[in-house]
Formats: structure tokens, C-alpha cells, sequence
């Protein structure tokens, strides 16, 4: 008996060691009185202590604690703070006492002075996200103030990535965190920044790699258009599609949002594995950041001494004249269309000739229908990215954004990586309304400077035939993807999501690139919606014979109210699903349209479903 007690005794503080040391591994957290008397909490976890500061919310007057997915308790204690109190709903809370938060209430909580008086006081919500990775940077500086004041501007710092369970992804010294984008950086409130770690490293299940990118998925409402097509990309066997995962994002303590944690797009291995001309570049010339530079009428580049090596690779991208001119290497085909050299960066004028030659090869040879372009470019590439593009009515197709790639010792050029398509999937806008028209065709929906290369190459039998055999194997996936997908998807990000979304209310309200409904879910339904809908129409059009994929609605109506002129003119139920095409009459030299949710750009051009209770204003001109 004696020996059976002791084994008991041994087991239960073998049991009582093992939940000290769970508990103790669970990240603990503390509420801090800061010296200008705001709030900060502290999350101790495997060693390590992040701060979080709330976000103060102008709109609401609310200020929000936004917790990382690997906080698993409800429990904070109190820190202690010298001659100052906590009051919380009109407690005062001593020092190292706990507190339980709910993120369905909020708390009045005052900071007291020795006293009794109220120093400051707060309206305080607690929101925590799930099953994501929390990417927490901060700068030498500790501010962002200097990097938004120009996106060139680069500053190092720290960075840590903590895993949803806990685990320390990774922390070291950040070399530098920089802005990037165009448009995203110049019209984004939530920015786009670009990072480059100390040493080449795997993250999150990626390929290794020192440049990586965090994009604000600014006018993704369900967070996951960029995500699906990269999805499809790498279906479809597209060299070098970048993978990208989702993060929730700390930047010097405060919450910035949801993200896509992406591979850059550079030379190297794990990203664009060419040969890399421009590493060539810098090593026979030392002096190349202080070289001159030139530009003709159709190109430009770098006057190097040592820059001969012609053949490859190279990165190009088509871009924006806009863009082109901001670039330093760079040439125009005889048609116009710009193109910017991202590797070779620094391209000398031999280097610049002739890849320009060479792309101008290429276009006279498309233009001309001469069969033998087939020698210079490679189809299969083509063919896929062709069908990205025109799957996810990519708004920046053939205009942007648009990769091609040339290895040394090859007459190949290649399409790819796919790139920047957070004007996709049934949002973007075109004029004065949606991009949501899921019988258009990104080969006749002509803008200005867009390349014509894919108008003319659908013309071609081969180049036809290949895409219409990578169509049809694809629609199985697709039907995946539809089914099954979005759904994971969306449980993945909808608690991020919603952080997002409070964090950023105040950009949002009158943002007209945002979803078309007034929740998240809503808005996965119409993305399930439209790809239905644009396969179907695509299927029918390419006699492409498959099921058809189909749309659902709950069986319910929802109130639809036309406004004019600050009048009620008119209330209809509609049934959920339905798309409108009968809306009341408006004088069109008067009038624009129906404003949808009453964003003035955001005009309703149909194609467009039922899913929520609306209102409809009529928009001048």
C-alpha cells in the first residue's frame, strides 16, 4: 500500500510539474499606466515581451487593445504603477489583480491619481485575433513617421514572428524596412512596405529568401483575392509564383492590420532563379551606385565601364509611362509600351539595347502573325498567365504589373511571376463603376497604354489550343476552390479580418475600392458568386463542356430603398441572390447613376447581387 501511495503521490507532482510548467509557458499578460498616463499592455511569452498600445478611435471614441492569435487567455493583471490607480467600470483594481475581458464588452476604465482624481479615462474594447501569425516590427527610430514620408526612405529595426500556437518563428535584427508600390502607396492609408532580413530565411513554410514583401490587401474585403489567384497561378505551373501567407501586423507596438506576408519578386534562389546580371553588374563595377546615368527618346540605363555581358537574364516588367519615368533602367517598343529592367537595376546602354532589340523582336513578330514567334517565347507560360488574367478580370492586366523573364543563353522569353491583383475577382473599377461584369474580357476591355501582345496572340491556333487544353484540366481545381477553399479560407482570416476592419473603419467608410456588401461574409459569398458565374460564362463561350457551377441564395428578401433628392422614391423586397436589372429611371444627362451604399464612385451597373438590406442614391454628374 505504502508503495502504491508513493507512486501516487510521485504521478500527481509529476501532474502538478508538468501544468506549472503549461502554465507558465502560456503568454502572460499586464496593463501598464504610461508616463502621459495612456495604457499599454505587455505580453510575456517563451521570454520574450511585446507591447501593444490600443488604437484610438476617432470614429467611435473608443480606444481598442487588438491581441495576436497566440494570446489563449482572458486574463489580465494590473502592473504596478506609482502613485496612479486603475478603475475599471468604477473598480479600482490594485496592482497584480487580475481582470477577465470579453471582446463582446466594453470597459470604462480611468486612470486615478493617488488622490482619486481622474487623470485620464478610457472606453476600452479587447479584440483577439486566431490562427494567424503575428509579425511584430520595430525601428531603430521607434516611430514610422520618417518611412511614410517618402516610400524610398529605409529605415533597420527588429523584427519577430510569432506563430498562432506560440512557437517563435523567427526574431533577429530587420536590415531595413523600406515603403514600396505605386498606386498602394500612394492612395493607400494602410501602406505597403517591403523588408529585407539580415540572412536568407525560410518563413512560414516559404521558400528562403532576404526580400519579402507585406501587402495592406487594401481593396480586398475578404482578404484573399491576391492569396486565390497566386493559388491558381501555381495550379496552372507558373515558374516562381510567389507564395504569401496571412499575418496580423505590429508595427513599434500598434496593431496595422491584417497582411499577406509575400516573396518579393527579385533574383535569387527561392524567388526568380536566373542568372543574376546585376550581381554581375556590381561586381565589375565598384563604383555603380555613384554612376551617371543617360536616357535616350527609348531607353535609358546606367553609363558603366564594365558592362558588357549582354545575355542575360533579365526581369522586366510593363508598366505605366508614369512608372517608367520614376525608373532609372528602362526602354519603349516602336508601339509605345513602356518597360522598366528590375534586374539588371542598374543596366548599362549595351545591356538596355539589347534587351530592347530583342522585346522589339518579339513584338514585330506578334504584330506581323510571322508563326516563328513561337522560337522567342515560351507558349505554355503565355497561355497560363493569359488565363489568370482573364479568370480573375485582373484590372491591371496587360497595363501594370506584368512580369516577363529572360535566362541567359536562351532565346526564350517567359511570362511571370504573377503579380499585384488586388483589383481582381469581381472588384476594381472601370469608368465610373465596378469591374464586376463577369461576362467581360480582358481582350477587348482596351486602357490606356495596354499592351495588345494577348489580343493578337488569341488570334493564333497554338496559342488558342493551349489555352483552352489548361482551361479544362483547371475546372476541376476550380470547382475545389468554389466548394471548399473560400470557406477555409475565410474561417482562417474572418477574426483578423474583423480587426482589420475597426482598425481601419474610419479609411473605409468612404473608400469606393472596398467590397460591394456591408460584412465579410457577404462579401465571400459574392467572390464565390462571380467566380461561378465567370467560369460558367467562360465554359459557354469556349464550348468547354463542364457542370455548371452554381450560386446560392438563402431563400430570403431584403429591403431595397431608392433615394432621390433626399427622397424615398421608391422600396422593393428582392430576393437574396437576385441580381437588379430594372432600377428606376434616372435623366442620364443629369445623372451618373444608382450610387451603391451611397459611395459616390461606387455607381450600380448590375452583375451585381442581392445579398443584405440597401439603400440606392441617386448620383449627380
Amino acid at each position: 500500500m505504502k508503495k502504491k501511495a508513493l507512486l501516487i503521490c510521485a504521478f500527481a507532482a509529476l501532474c502538478c510539474i508538468a501544468l506549472l510548467m503549461i502554465i507558465s509557458q502560456q503568454p502572460q499578460i499586464q496593463l501598464h499606466i504610461n508616463n502621459d498616463n495612456s495604457l499599454m499592455l505587455t505580453i510575456h511569452s517563451n521570454g520574450t515581451e511585446k507591447k501593444i498600445y490600443p488604437y484610438e478611435n476617432s470614429n467611435d471614441g473608443k480606444s481598442y487593445f487588438f491581441l495576436p492569435s497566440y494570446v489563449k487567455t482572458n486574463t489580465i493583471s494590473v502592473a504596478k504603477s506609482n502613485n496612479k490607480e486603475i478603475e475599471i467600470n468604477g473598480e479600482k483594481i490594485k496592482s497584480h489583480v487580475q481582470f477577465n475581458w470579453s471582446d463582446t464588452e466594453s470597459y470604462d476604465i480611468a486612470v486615478t491619481a493617488s488622490d482619486g482624481s481622474v487623470l485620464q479615462q478610457h472606453q476600452t474594447s479587447f479584440m483577439k485575433s486566431a490562427n494567424l501569425p503575428a509579425v511584430f516590427i520595430d525601428t531603430d527610430s521607434g516611430s514610422m513617421e520618417y518611412l511614410h514620408k517618402n516610400k524610398n526612405n529605409e529605415e533597420s529595426g527588429n523584427i519577430s514572428i510569432i506563430e498562432a500556437n506560440g512557437n517563435m518563428e523567427y526574431s533577429a535584427t530587420l536590415d531595413r524596412i523600406s515603403g514600396r508600390g505605386n498606386t498602394s502607396w500612394d492612395s493607400y492609408p494602410k501602406k505597403p512596405y517591403a523588408i529585407k532580413l539580415k540572412n536568407s530565411k525560410a518563413l512560414l513554410g516559404m521558400d528562403a529568401g532576404k526580400k519579402w514583401c507585406l501587402l495592406p490587401v487594401w481593396r480586398e474585403e475578404v482578404r484573399m483575392s491576391t492569396k486565390l489567384v497566386f493559388d491558381i497561378a501555381d495550379e496552372l505551373g507558373i515558374e516562381y509564383t510567389p507564395k504569401c501567407t496571412w499575418i496580423d501586423l505590429y508595427l513599434n507596438g500598434k496593431y496595422n492590420g491584417n497582411y499577406l506576408l509575400c516573396e518579393a519578386i527579385s533574383i535569387g534562389d527561392g524567388r526568380v532563379e536566373i542568372n543574376n546580371l546585376e550581381k554581375e553588374n556590381k561586381a565589375n563595377n565598384p563604383d555603380i551606385l555613384e554612376a551617371a546615368t543617360f536616357t535616350e527618346d527609348s531607353y535609358k540605363g546606367y553609363e558603366l565601364t564594365n558592362g558588357s555581358k549582354i545575355d542575360g537574364g533579365y526581369l522586366v516588367e510593363k508598366d505605366y509611362s508614369l512608372y517608367y519615368a520614376e525608373s532609372n533602367s528602362g526602354f519603349l517598343t516602336d508601339s509605345g509600351y513602356c518597360f522598366t529592367l528590375k534586374s539588371p537595376e542598374h543596366a548599362s546602354r549595351e545591356q538596355v539595347e539589347y534587351i530592347k532589340k530583342y522585346f522589339q523582336t518579339i513584338e514585330d513578330m506578334i504584330v506581323s502573325g510571322e508563326p516563328d514567334y513561337d522560337n522567342y517565347i515560351d507558349l505554355k507560360s503565355f497561355a497560363a498567365r493569359f488565363l489568370v488574367d482573364e479568370i480573375s478580370l485582373n484590372f491591371d492586366t496587360n497595363v501594370t504589373s506584368m512580369y516577363f523573364y529572360k535566362e541567359k543563353s536562351s532565346n526564350l522569353l517567359y511570362a511571370g511571376p504573377v503579380w499585384d491583383y488586388d483589383s481582381s475577382m469581381g472588384w476594381g473599377k472601370l469608368g465610373s463603376g465596378e469591374w464586376a461584369d463577369y461576362e467581360q474580357t480582358t481582350l477587348n476591355v482596351l486602357r490606356d497604354e495596354e499592351l495588345n501582345w494577348y489580343q493578337l496572340l488569341f488570334q493564333n491556333e497554338t496559342f488558342y489550343n493551349q489555352v483552352m487544353t489548361d482551361y479544362e484540366k483547371l475546372l476541376p481545381y476550380m470547382e475545389t476552390l468554389i466548394e471548399s477553399t473560400i470557406d477555409e479560407y475565410a474561417a482562417t482570416v474572418r477574426a483578423s479580418a474583423l480587426m482589420d476592419e475597426t482598425r481601419w473603419q474610419n479609411s473605409y467608410v468612404d473608400s469606393n475600392e472596398r467590397g460591394h456588401y456591408e460584412t465579410f461574409d457577404n462579401n465571400v459569398r459574392y467572390l464565390k458568386f462571380f467566380l461561378s458565374k465567370r467560369l460558367n460564362y467562360l465554359c459557354n463561350k469556349w464550348q468547354i463542356p463542364y457542370k455548371e457551377f452554381t450560386t446560392y441564395n438563402t431563400g430570403i428578401q431584403h429591403e431595397i430603398t431608392f433615394v432621390h433628392d433626399g427622397k424615398v422614391v421608391e422600396t422593393r423586397l428582392v430576393m437574396d441572390g437576385e441580381e437588379l436589372t430594372d432600377l428606376p429611371y434616372l435623366d442620364e444627362e443629369k445623372y451618373f447613376g444608382w450610387s451603391w451604399y451611397n459611395v459616390q464612385n461606387k455607381v450600380y451597373r448590375g452583375k451585381l447581387p442581392i445579398y443584405e438590406d440597401c439603400t440606392f442614391y441617386a448620383r449627380e454628374k
